[in-house]
């Protein structure tokens, strides 16, 4: 499992997780978006939310490489067809995939904790456990996902901000959030969450 020092905050991410995760499956319900792209969102979250759960990841290592290995080939294989046309943010999917892919093959490699009974997973500090922090490569693919997942949340951040800038010169300078505007930001908010968990975790091997 991923632990940050307290179960109770374990419990809170998890919970954080799984509402990021059921906000992608409504998504892939009522067709916003690239249905795909939006359910490998959903599952994304719900993995990560597994993780975090302090009783322990009741997702299997092994499930957690196939699943996560078959969707980085897919959206990578969407990415090199498509091209620059190729929707859904394939791209960042093929990336996010790997990196999830990485923690259940860490996960699988870490056996159990002997101080705490859980499997041995930690992201801020959960793959850092099972892991020699001195593989130099190691380090420096923990390093570029790091700042990968930092990049894309102060992507996201800047992107919803111009959003916001745009319809407040639309309505005439209005800021109020309305209730409009905060179903439209619900999505972007929820990569914002997740890419910057995603950072925090791998940031625990560096």
């Amino acid at each position: 499992m991923i632990s940050i020092g307290s179960p109770w905050w374990d419990g809170a991410l998890a919970a954080l997780c799984v509402g990021v995760g059921l906000l992608f499956v409504v998504h892939v319900v009522l067709r916003v978006g690239d249905r795909m792209a939006q359910l490998a969102h959903a599952v994304i979250s719900l993995a990560m939310a597994g993780m975090f759960w302090p009783g322990g990841d009741p997702v299997p290592a092994g499930a957690g490489v196939v699943i996560f290995a078959v969707l980085g080939s897919w959206f990578a294989a969407v990415r090199l067809r498509r091209g620059r046309s190729a929707t859904g943010g394939a791209t960042h999917l093929t990336i996010g995939s790997a990196a999830m892919t990485l923690m259940y093959l860490e996960h699988g490699h870490g056996g159990s904790d002997a101080a705490g009974g859980h499997a041995g997973h930690a992201g801020h500090g959960a793959v850092a456990q099972n892991v020699e922090p001195s593989n130099p490569a190691l380090v420096a693919l923990a390093l570029l996902l790091t700042g990968y997942f930092a990049w894309h949340t102060w992507a996201c951040i800047g992107l919803l901000n111009q959003r916001h800038a745009a319809a407040g010169t639309a309505a005439g300078g209005s800021g109020v959030l309305t209730r409009e505007r905060l179903a439209v930001d619900a999505e972007p908010i929820a990569h914002i969450v997740m890419s910057a968990l995603m950072a925090v975790m791998f940031l625990g091997i560096v």
